[in-house]
């Protein structure tokens, strides 16, 4: 997933939470370019584990908070 695509959900999170529709794990105080930064690192290393698991036949599950950025791209 690229910076653009991250930033996009967070820009259709931002115009839906102002209609009133909230999503759930998806708290935005303030945009902010570092904090965007921060939690596009954490996601890939969650990624990278759970490519970890898959490899060794292990089913993983990826973090809540993670769920909804990640499937709404895919």
């Amino acid at each position: 997933m690229t910076f653009e695509e991250v930033k996009a959900c967070f820009v259709i999170a931002i115009k839906e939470e102002g209609k009133g529709i909230k999503h759930k794990g998806l708290l935005i105080e303030k945009p902010s370019q570092q904090v965007a930064e921060e939690y596009i690192l954490k996601a890939k290393e969650e990624l990278e584990v759970c490519d970890l698991f898959r490899e060794r036949g292990t089913d993983y599950k990826i973090p809540e908070q993670w769920y909804y950025t990640l499937s709404k791209n895919f």
